[in-house]
């Protein structure tokens, strides 16, 4: 592994399991000092992965990581999210990955209001409020990374008729958010599919 990231501070949102884990080990493995945060602190009863084994891969590559348990569909918990980040790294968040979603699919019409209310949440509501709670600290530094991961089904033409396309469009890429953050500000659309567990079941590929 390089060392491109050594001595960066990132934070990690969804990093339990699945694609925010990897994204936050690979950070470790390239140096990087990471903030993950989910609200799987043990082994879950039925999900593979937890903040504790995640924690536990960064550590085998020297890094000691900062574990927050949160609820990215609560207000107050997204709040202290970042501070308590930056307690633990020992300074200014400069990449942030906005990994965690909600996904639950349902006709307009029918969607109850809870899960209306959890997909804007986490979705869209979510990723601007650390965006927001990151921007100071990279302003001051001068540069600064926010990665939006989403899903293609937050496409318009995937699921048209149903809620989680609105609340997932939240995320898509939008220079004007980044440009109070930095001194070239700019923004990168860089589209490609990761075969999750739920994709292969839609899909009825081979998992790797």
């Amino acid at each position: 592994m390089s060392d491109r990231f050594a001595g960066r501070r990132a934070l990690v949102t969804g990093a339990s399991r699945g694609i925010g884990a990897a994204v936050a080990e690979r950070l470790a493995a390239e140096g990087a000092d990471v903030a993950i945060v989910a609200r799987t602190l043990e082994a879950h009863d039925h999900l593979a992965g937890s903040l504790r084994d995640t924690a536990a891969r960064i550590q085998a590559y020297g890094r000691v990581p900062t574990v927050v348990v949160a609820d990215m569909a609560s207000p107050a918990d997204r709040e202290r999210v970042v501070p308590e980040a930056e307690a633990g790294l020992g300074g200014p968040v400069e990449i942030l990955v906005n990994n965690a979603a909600a996904a639950m699919y349902a006709p307009v019409a029918t969607m109850p209001s809870k899960r209306r209310r959890i997909l804007f949440e986490v979705n869209a509501l979510a990723p601007l409020d650390l965006a927001q709670a990151v921007i100071p600290g990279m302003t001051e530094g001068g540069e600064g990374w926010v990665v939006n991961l989403t899903s293609a089904t937050a496409r318009p033409a995937a699921r048209s008729r149903r809620v989680w396309t609105p609340s997932a469009l939240g995320r898509r890429c939008r220079a004007p958010v980044a440009r109070p953050a930095t001194r070239r500000p700019g923004c990168l659309a860089a589209p490609a599919t990761v075969v999750t567990r739920m994709k292969k079941r839609e899909c009825d590929l081979t998992y790797v």
